[in-house]
């Protein structure tokens, strides 16, 4: 349906704006963490995290400089491309595919880390769809950090608090990846406590697909719902492991999980 509209030029003119955004500056918003592109672990910060939770990416750098990780940030980082894909654009998106995809291959980098599922599920699932291989291990940072603790190279000191844990609904049901809950259980002191919507039955934030910026009334209605879930709960503090969940949750205290991993971090 959204593809047959482009098609025909019957495009609203906030999807018109966000296309040319991307077509213009490769982002949405503004490029705040780039680097060299030069390490065997690249991290994706994606635009999110770039424009409104640059929290969540010092967190990230901070546990890949504790580990001594040789890791990088590309010098200019594209979109992943995605707005563009769930709009319809086809041909537009797969630019910023190829692209992508070469920068990555290029680099000699033997892992993407992104923070953001939807990044990372479109490297993983829909590149290949359209024939666009990309050489590095594609992985989520959850996934990321979990095998650091497992491998020993983070050590978590005590932090006395219970969590409500939201899924974000790309990481549940798209990647079906759960290593979260996993981080969370490991460390010490943590009581980790369960929404009534939770894992693949998760209730949406209501902030994915371009929803807050298109149809931004429906967005806060569904982060409203959510955020009443979460409350119910009676935790401490919320965390979650995508950055688009933070900026439409974030009440009181939330985490996104580097967040919490590098706040427990023995230094």
């Amino acid at each position: 349906m959204r593809r047959d509209m482009v098609m025909e030029g019957k495009v609203p003119e906030r999807v018109a704006e966000l296309k040319n955004e991307l077509l213009e500056k490769h982002v949405i918003g503004e490029r705040i963490f780039s680097g060299d592109g030069k390490g065997s672990v690249i991290y994706f910060a994606g635009c999110v995290v770039n424009n409104e939770r640059k929290e969540i990416g010092e967190a990230m750098i901070k546990i890949f400089e504790n580990v001594g990780e040789n890791y990088a940030i590309m010098e200019e980082e594209w979109c992943c491309g995605y707005p563009l894909y769930n709009m319809g654009f086809m041909e537009e998106f797969e630019k910023f595919a190829r692209r992508n995809a070469r920068k990555f291959n290029e680099s000699g980098a033997e892992k993407i880390v992104c923070s953001c599922p939807t990044c990372a599920h479109v490297f993983t699932n829909i590149y290949p769809e359209m024939g666009i291989r990309i050489k590095p291990e594609i992985v989520h940072s959850s996934s990321y950090i979990l095998h650091l603790i497992r491998e020993g190279k983070i050590s978590l000191e005590e932090n006395k608090m219970s969590v409500v844990y939201h899924d974000p609904c790309t990481l549940a049901r798209k990647l079906e990846v759960d290593d979260a809950r996993n981080v969370i259980k490991s460390i010490p002191g943590i009581e980790l406590r369960e929404a009534m919507l939770h894992g693949k039955e998760t209730r949406c934030c209501g902030n994915g697909g371009q929803m807050a910026r298109i149809h931004e009334s429906i967005s806060i209605k569904m982060a409203e719902k959510r955020k009443e879930d979460l409350k119910e709960i009676m935790a401490d503090a919320v965390v979650s492991a995508c950055p688009s969940c933070k900026t439409a949750l974030m009440e009181g205290k939330f985490y996104d999980l580097a967040e919490l991993v590098a706040e427990s971090m023995i230094k």
